[in-house]
């Protein structure tokens, strides 16, 4: 198949870039150390964000034709204003928790209309940062395709 890390990406970022998530959503990009855990007040784009990151990947050799089923791992982390005080803003069109659900919707089982390739599946949502300013989720997909 041959796809490259960097397709990939492009792949997520523009499946990302749709409705309902673009409504609000001012950032696709991919991630490159626009913000550290350690200093979140370095946070070098605005938000609402999403950033794309290929995190590694695993290849399960089929036969002995040295041809791998590729289990690869993309994260997108959500980056959203922290309005953890006020419940009804944090769960409404532009909080954290609706970004989490909007990728989920747009990137759970789709195969970024590449034949061969099994669609994303979700691992795994976490909670990187929760500062008084920003909200970072991660959340972790899979994805296989024959190489």
């Amino acid at each position: 198949m041959g796809l490259l890390i960097k397709e990939i990406e492009d792949l997520v970022l523009t499946q990302l870039d749709a409705a309902p998530l673009n409504v609000y959503c001012e950032n696709f990009e991919r991630y490159d150390g626009q913000f550290s855990v350690d200093d979140v007040n370095s946070f070098k784009a605005s938000y609402p964000a999403c950033f794309v990151a290929y995190t590694g990947d695993r290849f399960l050799e089929n036969t002995a034709l040295i041809r791998y089923t590729v289990d690869m791992g993309i994260s997108v982390v959500v980056v959203a204003k922290n309005l953890r005080g006020d419940f009804q803003a944090k769960t409404g069109s532009a909080g954290a928790y609706q970004m989490l659900e909007d990728v989920k919707t747009l990137l759970h089982l789709n195969n970024l209309n590449i034949p061969n390739l099994v669609g994303m599946v979700l691992q795994r949502r976490t909670n990187l940062v929760n500062t008084k300013n920003l909200a970072v989720f991660v959340m972790d997909f899979s994805l296989q395709f024959v190489d």
